[in-house]
């Protein structure tokens, strides 16, 4: 008997052919001789057939009262668009919740970079001061027009005293305000002036 309870419940695949090719040949069997699963079997067909005669008829139409009772429970149940709009976002909440924030943050951050840095980049890149490297390559470019300012200058940039081997500079001047070069072509002597521009 135990092994009828087995088979009992493969009755329901095997009917269907859903069991394996052995499980098939081991229920066969077991139907050959038990009349009583046998019987099992038929009730089953005999139930599959009623369910496909039920299917294949028209379904029976519904009652005015019963079409009614649905639609006022429909009526209770529609929302607001207020009230959908808040579903939409509780949804969002528990999976984009985190995402969104995450954006926002990094869109704000990269907006408020934009607005502090804009103006210090500015300020930065067009203030007067000249990188020290291109002050004295435009000092070398133009020395030779300086030495020629200064060479035909009225006053004399530099008096050397006689009897004294130190020269004192008077004035230096350049077209250039970050470098002042002065040459003595007499004694070989070349001065180029840098002025502290650390703004100390």
């Amino acid at each position: 008997m135990a092994q009828c309870s087995e088979i009992s419940l493969m009755l329901g695949p095997f009917e269907d052919g859903e069991l394996e090719p052995h499980e098939m040949q081991e229920v066969a069997r077991h139907l050959a001789l038990c009349a009583d699963c046998e019987q099992l079997l038929e009730e089953y067909r005999a139930i599959g057939r009623e369910l496909r005669d039920l299917a294949s008829q028209a379904p029976l139409p519904a009652s005015e009262e019963f079409a009614m009772a649905v639609d006022a429970r429909l009526q209770k149940l529609r929302l607001s668009w207020r009230e959908r709009f808040a579903l939409v976002f509780d949804g969002w909440n528990g999976q984009l919740g985190a995402a969104f924030g995450s954006m926002v943050v990094a869109a704000s951050a990269a907006i408020l970079t934009v607005f502090l840095m804009t103006p210090l980049t500015r300020t930065y890149f067009n203030s007067n001061r000249q990188a020290p490297t291109a002050s004295l390559a435009q000092g070398e470019i133009k020395a030779g027009e300086q030495r020629q300012q200064l060479a035909s200058a009225e006053t004399p940039a530099a008096v050397s005293t006689p009897g004294n081997s130190q020269t004192i500079i008077s004035r230096l001047e350049s077209n250039i305000p970050s470098v002042a070069l002065w040459s003595a072509p007499q004694d070989g002597t070349t001065v180029i002036w840098l002025p502290d521009q650390t703004g100390r």
